[in-house]
This record gives C-alpha cells, structure tokens and sequence, in this order.
C-alpha cells in the first residue's frame, strides 16, 4: 500500500510540471479505474466510463464494472467470485487546473456470483448502491490525467442467494473510508 501511496505522490509531482491541462465544457472523456487492489493483480474490479462536461466543472458519466477473484489456501482454490455492474453519476472539480480536488457521486447497478470449488452450486447475488466519494485529477500532458478516488459514504442494498435457494436481503448505511478503497485511473480526453 506505501508504494501505491508513494504513486498517487509522483504522479501528482509530475502533474505540477505538466502541459497546462484543465477539463473545459463540451469536452468527452474516457476513463478507466483499477479497484480492489489487493497483493493479487487478478483480484482487481475494473471500471471503464465515459464523461461528458455540461460546465467546467461538472462531469456526467456512465460507466461498467467487472471483477474476478480468487480465494486460495496452501495454493489450492477455495472459492471463485465474478461480478459485473453498470454505474451513473456525477463528478464536480472544485477548480480548473492541472491538480484537482473532486467529489463524486454514483448510483450503481451490479450482480455477482460466488463458487466454492469447481463443482460446487453457485452463490448469487444482485446489488444497488448510492454512493458518494472524494477524489483527485492530476493532468500528466494537456488530455491525459491519473486519478485517484478514496472510500465511499452510501447506501447499499444487496439480495442474496444461496447454494440452496435462500434469498437474503441486507441494506444499509456505509462510512468506508479504509487503504483497500482505493481506485486508481487514466482519464483521456478526446475534444
């Protein structure tokens, strides 16, 4: 995590001497964020988006989610997960330069599946979630930027499926706000 912290620092270094880079009304981005990191590359979720500027400072986006992961003891699988989801929101950047602080603001769509070996039935579920978060934009050259987005405060509701047919419904409030919330991206400008 310190080398993914140290990153989000020279990157936001190199940003400072970039080509003068700032988001402008009209302008359509393309976007990408790498989340869930964990000691795994495999394990990660991966968010493609698009945005579309109405103002300055306010970005629409839409965007898919997908993830895989795998659970392992003594290098024997225990326990495959794949999810998929779509997302739409809102970012605002507080200023119009090439380092800037955003917040953003998502309602995401998504379901998944959990199986505990190569025969086993699978576990399913489906979710909904509100969801808003801070993040940062640092242009590297006048159309490509890294960002990095931090925790989430929301509501999320989830049903669940079990291997034996049992539907469990949960749903509430979260303050998340840990190292493993990270989402790192690229963002590229096209107009």
């Amino acid at each position: 995590m310190k080398k993914i912290i140290l990153s989000i620092f020279a990157l936001g270094t190199l940003a400072m001497n970039a080509q003068d880079g700032s988001f402008s009304k009209g302008n359509v981005a393309l976007s990408g964020e790498v989340g869930n990191l964990t000691t795994k590359i495999l394990d990660a979720n991966v968010s493609p988006s698009m945005m579309y500027f109405v103002s300055d400072n306010i970005a629409l986006r839409g965007g898919l989610t997908f993830g895989n992961s795998e659970t392992t003891v003594a290098g024997v699988s225990t326990s495959e997960s794949s999810n998929f989801g779509v997302n739409f929101g809102a970012n605002y950047y507080f200023s119009k330069s090439r380092f800037t602080p955003f917040i953003g603001a998502s309602v995401g769509f998504g379901s998944g599946s959990t199986k505990a070996g190569s025969t086993a039935p699978e576990a399913k579920t489906s979710n909904m979630a509100l969801n808003v978060f801070p993040g940062v934009n640092a242009f590297l050259t006048k159309r490509l930027a890294m960002n990095a987005s931090f925790g989430s405060l929301g509501y999320t509701t989830t049903t669940a499926t079990s291997t034996t047919n049992v539907e469990t419904k949960t749903s509430g409030f979260g303050f998340n706000f840990n190292l493993n919330t990270v989402r790192l991206g690229v963002t590229w400008v096209l107009n």
